[in-house]
């Protein structure tokens, strides 16, 4: 238990312990770890708020797709911000070349794994 931080109403005090569960529990299938970088869409929302800031705490260098008014936002916590229009993958892929990504400090794993091709990978029970 935790005392309900004052500038939160309570649906959304509520609401919290779940967007860091789900984080959690992504960043933990992906096995984001020191030297990796990861593309979190909705980064200025609850879940990817919370995404962003342990992904950053494991030593991650995060991209994150944002509306421009939440950029500086997303640059606090730690993220190289995004815009969600057409270009995305082009800018993303030239953030990678470049290492314009902060706290990036070894090259991008080649892999790619969501939490859709981890469900195929395990093994049937």
């Amino acid at each position: 238990m935790a005392p309900k931080p004052a500038g939160l109403d309570w649906a959304a005090a509520a609401a919290l312990p779940v967007a860091a569960e789900t984080a959690l529990r992504v960043l933990g299938l992906l096995e984001v770890a020191r030297g990796d970088t990861v593309l979190i869409h909705g980064a200025a929302g609850a879940v990817g708020t919370v995404a962003v800031q342990i992904a950053v705490a494991r030593g991650g260098a995060v991209i994150g797709t944002a509306s421009e008014p939440n950029h500086d936002y997303l640059r606090e916590l730690g993220a190289t911000p995004v815009l969600y229009s057409g270009g995305l993958v082009d800018r993303v892929r030239a953030l990678r070349r470049t290492g314009s990504t902060p706290r990036s400090t070894s090259p991008v794993r080649e892999r790619c794994r969501t939490p859709s091709s981890l469900a195929a990978e395990r093994p049937a029970s």
